[in-house]
């Protein structure tokens, strides 16, 4: 039921009950990952009372679930989010389109089902695999579109 606030109504919110996963790191090493269920009022209270000497001593977090896959240097995150953030900025400026957007396009081949394998997902990660999975075949359908029609009109090259 709504409630009342100086005359406006106001729908109750979920702030306080509603749960969302969030992956904190240690450190930008990444090495170690802690998974936590918290409403988005605890979120937002942990963010605001986080103190460090400078930033780079505040644990680092994502909304979101992380795998077990390891890099060389032991670290969680991968070198794919710097192919992502290059290749993206690339086509973003018009430079290389083509060749970027055919790297990207290759690159979530080989990704995809490594990363977003919602056949063999638990249970309670299976809908998150399935749509993480098809976001990304639907971004491949972009990059190749984008290879096949090259750059627009205000692009730094012509093709």
């Amino acid at each position: 039921m709504p409630e009342e606030t100086n005359g406006s109504s106001k729908a109750a919110s979920d702030i306080d009950t509603r749960t969302v996963t969030v992956t904190f790191f240690k450190n930008k090493a990444a090495a170690i990952l802690r998974l936590e269920d918290v409403t988005l009022r605890q979120l937002a209270d942990r963010i605001a009372s986080q103190t460090a000497a400078d930033k780079a001593r505040l644990p680092l977090l994502k909304l979101a679930r992380f795998g077990t896959k390891r890099t060389d240097r032991n670290c969680l995150r991968h070198d794919a989010n710097v192919i992502e953030f290059g290749g993206g900025l690339l086509i973003l400026l018009g430079w290389k389109t083509r060749w970027s957007a055919l790297a990207l396009a290759v690159f979530l081949v080989i990704i995809t089902p490594i990363f977003h394998n919602f056949w063999s997902a638990p249970p309670d990660a299976h809908m998150e695999q399935v749509i993480n999975f098809q976001k990304n075949v639907s971004i491949l359908g972009g990059m190749l579109l984008l290879y096949v029609l090259g750059p627009g009109r205000y692009s730094l090259d012509k093709g």
